[in-house]
């Protein structure tokens, strides 16, 4: 009675799901007496793999060890880390690209640094000084160090990395090592 969707049509099925809050997950299993470490990785999309609300691995062992979880967050679009001195800069450590960009746009409007006579030029203060590659910057007649708005994107991207993943370091104890215990 009163449903609008049914619940037999698929859409409902996955839409909670704990694996929908990621686009990868990697389980690095680290023994302490064997030199190679195995890694398990689950990535969304991947052939055979549905959204789940767990995940359960299973390896034959005689002891404890350590299971380090790296979850990457699923963000559309993505999220990227700024690296410094933009960081510093527009006041942004994480963000889209898109706005990293308009942070970036935010801090020449307030500075004032758009050039007059040409608008495609920005002029360049101390703060962007220290971003810039000396090769991008052109030097006006009267003796002003401008940019190309153009490049701001290209500019952007060099102080961009992906987000980094939520990491969980989680002991794994054996049943026969915790009777052995008891």
């Amino acid at each position: 009675f009163g449903n609008v969707i049914s619940d037999t049509s698929g859409f409902l099925v996955d839409a909670g799901k704990f694996s929908n809050l990621f686009k990868k997950a990697v389980v690095e299993i680290r023994r302490p007496k064997i030199q190679q470490n195995n890694a398990i990785e689950w990535v969304r999309g991947a052939k055979g793999s549905r959204a789940a609300d767990g995940f359960e691995i299973l390896r034959a062992g005689d002891g404890d060890f350590t299971a380090v979880l790296r979850l990457y967050p699923e963000s559309n679009p993505d999220l990227f880390q700024v690296r410094e001195p933009l960081a510093s800069l527009i006041g942004i450590k994480i963000d889209t690209k898109s706005g990293i960009v308009m942070g970036l746009w935010r801090y020449i409007k307030e500075k004032a640094l758009l050039g007059f006579e040409d608008k495609s030029a920005v002029k360049v203060d101390d703060g962007l000084r220290k971003i810039i590659p000396r090769s991008a910057l052109e030097h006006t007649g009267e003796g002003v160090v401008v940019f190309k708005l153009s490049s701001v994107f290209d500019l952007v991207n060099r102080y961009l990395v992906p987000f980094e993943p939520f990491t969980v370091p989680h002991v794994v104890h054996n049943a026969s090592s915790l009777a052995k215990q008891n």
